[in-house]
Order: structure tokens, then sequence, then C-alpha cells
């Protein structure tokens, strides 16, 4: 799907050059005059070390703050652990409990003055992606994002997306 979004973008920019006119105008004009921006946290620091940094909250929470005052308003991480080929698996609770960890300290650190953003590549079974959507809930990120394959669509009715949701009401 990636690639037909990317096909996709290249059309209309190949028309809006065409046409000398910018891609806005030619799918309804411009909606916002400013917009939020957001990066991956990435080591900001010389004592940032590759590879400890993707696992250490502590730094993490550094580069967020080193972020924001960059005037980023999110900042995105996926601490959940090693990727996988597979189509999806639990995490483990040191996945969990590290991944709970940099969700805390990132929040301790920036307040909220910039939102969380968690990725996880869709890398979790339905039941590892409600336990760890339980565990990072309580410092509020903004997006929980594809815990689920993005294939495997007989997860997607019982995924976090929906878990939030609310009940329908009781019938008299």
């Amino acid at each position: 799907m990636g690639a037909f979004s990317e096909l996709e973008i290249a059309c209309w920019d190949t028309v809006g050059k065409d046409q000398g006119r910018p891609v806005h105008a030619l799918i309804g004009g411009r909606v916002d005059d400013r917009i939020r921006a957001y990066t991956y946290l990435y080591p900001t620091r010389p004592d940032h070390r590759l590879p400890w940094f993707w696992a250490d909250p502590g730094q993490a929470a550094e580069a967020a703050l080193d972020t924001v005052a960059r005037r980023y308003t999110a900042v995105k991480f996926d601490p959940a652990g090693p990727y996988t080929i597979r189509s999806g698996h639990m995490p483990s609770m040191d996945d969990i409990d590290r991944s709970a960890d940099f969700c805390r300290f990132i929040r301790e650190d920036l307040g909220d003055r910039a939102d969380l953003l968690f990725g996880t590549h869709g890398q979790f079974y339905t039941a590892g992606a409600l336990r760890m959507a339980a565990a990072i809930e309580p410092w509020s990120p903004l997006w929980y994002e594809g815990p689920v394959p993005p294939d495997h669509m007989k997860s997607w009715p019982r995924s976090p997306a929906r878990w939030r949701s609310p009940s329908p009401p009781a019938s008299a």
C-alpha cells in the first residue's frame, strides 16, 4: 500500500508541476496556515550511543526535550521490542515494561508540551496489543499506531483502536 501511496503522490506532484499550481490548489485548496510537526526520537546528545539509545527511556526523554526545544509538537518512538517478519506476536513483559517506562519518562519530562506517538509496526497479536495499550494508557499517547498487522483483518474489530469506543446504550 505504501508503494501505491507513493505513486499517487508522485502523480499529484506531476500534475501540479504541469499546471504550475500547488497540489493543495488541485484538491480543494489550503486548509490550514500552519500544521503540527513531529519526528521520531533520535540521539541528540554526544552521550546518546547506539544501539543502547533505542532501549533507554532516560536517553529518549532527553532527546524528547531537545526535540520539543526545536518546536516539534509531538515525538514518536517505538520501544516495544525487536521487529519481526511474523504476522504478530505477544510482547514480553520486558517489552511492555520498557514501553511503559518510555511513556512515563518522556511524559514526566515534557508534561503537556508535546504529544506522545507510540509506534509498533503492526507487530502484536490482538491480546498483546490490548496488554500494551493498558500499560501505556496512563501517559495518554495521542497515537498507538498500527498495533496489529495491517493485513490481519480479523484482528481489527478487537484492536485497541476500538478499545475505547463507548458501549451502546442499554435497551430499556
